[in-house]
């Protein structure tokens, strides 16, 4: 198979990429601010309480200025007042101005496993994907592509403790928060489901996962993504290291984990003739810039654990992640996966479970989406606001897709390398 190289040029990608990212959305800055107000809890206060003692002076104005001696004490009280809104807008321009650091490389070079701190329990129940040796799987696959149910135990605690270290340590926080806030558009912070254990037990006594429900993407970036990055001052050189990171953070276990660890999940869909597709991600996304990713990308939000435990309140783990699957498969294709599942025409199976070590312990799960289709008959419209408008590159042979990817001039992303080894191996 041949990719029209014409297709995607990179000089039109940097022009493009220059474009959007001088712009930033509504609802990113909305998402940021709201963030940085709630690790900035005293000047938010102080402009409250000014405010409510303004807004009394002003509505009973006439009651307070019938004695002389009370008007140099508005007169103070506005002063005192202006000052105080001075000081929260001066805070906040240094929040929102781009610091004088910037994001410069990793903390650790190589991408092998060897070159990560792993845990013993993590030795023992992981090992190095092939070809991939940033990535680690369980050594059985059995509890997370089987078919037996995975209950699903909220936990709380955990997520609390990770709000309050990043609030601890928010003067360092927020200068990587600031740091990507100011490179990428899309940059929100929403409510996502967040993994606090590994799949536990066993097929006689059934298996069960913890995880929370108030995690955030925000949170999930400053322990995860910043993981193995480091800022550098501009101006001096001065290195500055996240609290969490590659060279004093073992990775252990999802239980034992200090990171929010929000639950990836992506997708393969496989038509009726065998094929598959991928999909070009643009800049406007935080990861995987201008690389070819799997048909479906993303991770599972909070609404696609609470949807499905309103219609079924014994709906299960795997029921989570196949629905996410699919929701970021219509999103970025605007395929009407709902329509077909229900007519029975689309089905998604979880294939391959790991964690990408650079991102600190992250899960991430793989699935195949099947869809009774030929890929012909496919009305593919990648969403605008990640991919490169139709950027699609179909693979009419799924056994022959790594050799696809090799022969094209496009790089495949390693989540989509991943989909396709664990589609081979569960296929095969």
């Amino acid at each position: 198979m041949v990719i029209p190289k014409n297709q995607f040029s990179t000089k039109n990608n940097l022009q493009y990429g220059t474009l959007i990212t001088n712009s930033l959305p509504m609802k990113s800055t909305i998402h940021f601010l709201q963030y940085a107000l709630r690790h900035d809890k005293k000047e938010l206060v102080a402009i409250i309480v000014d405010t409510a003692i303004l807004i009394f002076a002003l509505c009973h104005w006439q009651e307070l200025t019938s004695q002389t001696s009370l008007i140099a004490f508005m007169a103070l009280l506005l002063m005192n007042y202006i000052w105080q809104l001075y000081n929260v807008a001066a805070h906040f321009w240094s929040v929102f101005h781009p610091s004088e650091y910037g994001l410069d490389g990793t903390i650790v070079s190589s991408a092998h496993k060897n070159s990560f701190m792993l845990s013993p329990q993590v030795q023992d129940k992981y090992t190095v994907m092939p070809d991939l040796d940033c990535f680690i799987m369980p050594e059985d696959p059995k509890p997370i592509i089987g078919n037996e149910p995975i209950r699903i135990q909220i936990s709380t605690h955990k997520h609390a403790a990770i709000r309050q270290h990043i609030e601890s340590l928010w003067d360092i926080y927020v200068l990587f928060l600031n740091n990507k806030y100011h490179t990428i558009p899309n940059f929100f912070n929403e409510k996502k489901l967040c993994m606090g254990s590994e799949i536990i037990g066993d097929q006689a006594s059934g298996y069960y996962v913890k995880v929370y429900d108030a995690g955030e993407y925000y949170e999930s970036y400053l322990t995860n993504a910043i993981f193995n990055k480091y800022l550098i001052h501009r101006d001096s050189g001065v290195c500055l290291y996240p609290p969490y990171n590659a060279k004093n953070s073992e990775i252990s276990l999802l239980e034992d984990s200090p990171l929010n660890n929000h639950i990836g999940v992506s997708t393969l869909a496989v038509t009726s003739d065998g094929s598959t597709f991928a999909l070009v991600q643009n800049n406007r996304a935080a990861f995987n810039n201008n690389k070819l990713i799997p048909s479906g990308s993303g991770s599972v939000d909070y609404a696609d654990w609470e949807v499905l435990a309103k219609d079924d309140s014994k709906a299960d783990f795997r029921q989570v992640i196949c629905s996410a699957a699919e929701r970021e498969l219509s999103e970025e294709t605007s395929l009407p996966c709902a329509r077909l599942k229900a007519e029975g025409k689309l089905k998604t199976k979880i294939i391959g479970f790991y964690r990408d070590l650079r991102r600190g312990r992250k899960p991430e799960f793989c699935c195949a989406t099947y869809i009774q289709c030929k890929h012909a008959d496919l009305n593919i419209r990648p969403l605008k606001a990640e991919q490169y408008t139709n950027m699609i590159f179909p693979i009419p042979d799924i056994q022959k897709a790594n050799e696809v990817m090799v022969k094209s001039e496009f790089v495949p992303s390693e989540t989509l390398l991943a989909n396709l080894y664990f589609l081979s191996r569960f296929s095969g």
